[in-house]
C-alpha cells in the first residue's frame, strides 16, 4: 500500500475476503525512519493514530479498484516492532484464493506529486503459497519482489527465525529494538526492496510479517513480527465486525420490533466498547 503519509509503500497479507494484515507503522500518521542503527533504541511513547482509510487504494489483478473503509491498528503498536500490526478492511470483497493483489495509492502530500506504486499482497491460500515456499533444514525461504526489477523477478531470501532479541552485525551482537525475529539477506545483499508488511510463510502457513528494515555497517537486515502478538487482535477485530454485520442484517428482517432493534443495538455498542477498551483501538474517523 502506498499511503499519503510518510510515502510508505507497504504490503499486506489477505486474511479474509475483506481484511488485510499489515504493519501499523504503514497506516499511521507518524513518520518513521526507514534505516536505523541496531545499537541505539528508538524513542518510545508515541500515540499511534490511523490514517484516513480513504487514502488506501487496493487494486486486484483484474485491475478493479477498491478503497479501504476502516483501519484498525494494534493498541500497543510501537516503534520497536513487537506489536507492529494493523488491519485494513476494504470496501469490496476479494477472492481469498487469488494468487496476489496489486496495490497502489496517493503520493506524499508534502510535494503534491502523484505517483503510482505497484506491490504484491499475497494470499493465505495454502495451495498457492506452497508453490512459492521451500523449507530446507528448518530455514524457510522468503519469496519477495524486487521492485526495481522491471521484469518483476521473484527473488528468494533465506529466512532464519530466532527466539532471541538480537540482530547480527559481523561478529558483534547488538540489541534490535526488542524485535522478536531478524532475517538476513542472501549473500549479504540489501533487502530494502522487501516492503514493510510483506508476509512470511512457512509450509503454506502465514507465520509473520516484515516490520521494518535496518542498515548495519553496509549490511541490510529486516525485523520480522511473529504472529503471537497479533492472533487475539486479528480474531477479535474481525469477529467484532462480522457479528455487527450479521446482527445488522437481522435487524433489517421483517417482524423485528423496534424495541428489539434498540436492545440489540445497545448490546452491540456495549460489546464494541468492551472490546475497544481491551485493545484501546485507535480507529480512523
Amino acid at each position: 500500500m502506498q499511503l499519503r503519509h510518510g510515502a510508505f509503500k507497504c504490503l499486506g497479507a489477505l486474511i479474509s475476503t475483506r481484511d488485510i494484515l499489515t504493519c501499523c507503522t504503514c497506516v499511521s500518521d507518524i513518520q518513521f525512519l526507514t534505516e536505523c542503527d541496531c545499537g541505539h533504541e528508538e524513542p518510545m511513547g508515541y500515540q499511534m493514530r490511523a490514517v484516513d482509510p480513504q487514502n488506501v487504494t487496493i487494486k486486484t489483478i483484474e485491475h478493479t479498484k477498491t478503497r479501504g473503509n476502516q483501519v484498525t491498528i494494534h493498541p500497543q503498536c510501537d516503534v520497536d516492532g513487537t506489536f507492529d500490526y494493523a488491519i485494513v478492511r476494504i470496501g469490496k470483497k476479494v477472492d481469498p484464493n487469488a494468487e496476489r493483489l496489486e496495490s497502489g495509492g496517493d503520493s506524499d502530500s508534502l510535494n503534491m506529486e502523484k505517483t503510482t506504486g505497484r506491490a504484491k499482497i499475497y494470499s493465505m491460500n495454502p495451495q498457492i503459497v506452497a508453490k512459492r515456499i521451500e523449507k530446507r533444514e528448518g530455514i524457510c525461504t522468503l519469496h519477495t519482489i524486487f521492485d526495481d526489477d522491471p521484469e518483476g523477478r521473484v527473488v528468494k531470501i533465506p529466512t532464519i527465525f530466532t527466539d532471541w532479541h538480537f540482530c547480527w552485525n559481523g561478529s558483534e551482537t547488538k540489541k534490535s529494538f526488542l524485535s522478536k525475529y531478524c532475517i538476513r539477506s542472501v549473500d549479504e545483499r540489501p533487502i530494502s526492496e522487501s516492503k514493510s508488511g510483506s508476509p512470511i510463510y512457512c509450509e503454506g502457513k502465514l507465520v509473520g510479517i516484515i516490520a521494518r528494515r535496518y542498515a548495519l555497517g553496509g549490511r541490510a537486515y529486516c525485523a520480522v513480527n511473529g504472529l503471537d502478538g497479533a492472533l487475539d487482535f486479528i480474531k477479535d477485530t474481525i469477529q467484532m465486525d462480522i457479528r455487527a454485520q450479521e446482527e445488522s442484517s437481522e435487524d433489517q428482517s421483517p417482524g423485528v420490533s423496534e424495541t428489539k432493534r434498540l436492545r440489540k443495538k445497545h448490546e452491540r455498542l456495549k460489546r464494541s466498547v468492551r472490546t475497544m477498551r481491551k485493545y484501546k483501538f485507535f480507529r480512523a474517523s
